[in-house]
């Protein structure tokens, strides 16, 4: 007979969040710095300031957060693909409207606002 076996769920963590252990970490050429490659999911949550109301005078946590989330997804994907500025929002909106993966480039000096990225694929050097 098959033992049963009980998992203990939690509101705080979903199976494929980031996890540093498992990430492929690399070196810039002549630099200390590490950085990691992903295919992950732009959490619904990144919003930008035109998309949340986010202004000076209605500021909130909530929105402060939506937009810290949408800044720091974006900044991944413009490192990942090397694009423009304005290309990386556009995919940034696409692939989180559409909840499609997108490739974006993790610092490990900023590592820690990805945490609760979901991720498909740790991506091997290019």
């Amino acid at each position: 007979m098959r033992g049963i076996v009980i998992e203990q769920l939690t509101i705080f963590r979903t199976w494929n969040t980031f996890d540093a252990t498992k990430a492929i970490r690399r070196k810039l050429p002549r630099s200390k710095m590490e950085y990691c490659e992903v295919l992950g999911y732009v959490p619904q949550d990144a919003l930008s300031p035109l998309e949340n109301g986010h202004n000076s005078k209605g500021r909130s946590k909530t929105k402060d957060f939506q937009y810290e989330q949408w800044e720091n997804h974006c900044c991944a994907i413009w490192l990942f693909r090397g694009c423009s500025w304005d290309e990386a929002i556009s995919l940034l909106q696409q692939h989180r409207d559409n909840k499609t993966p997108v490739g974006m480039k993790f610092y490990k000096s900023n590592i820690q606002a990805y945490e609760s990225t979901q991720i498909e694929k740790y991506l091997e050097p290019r």
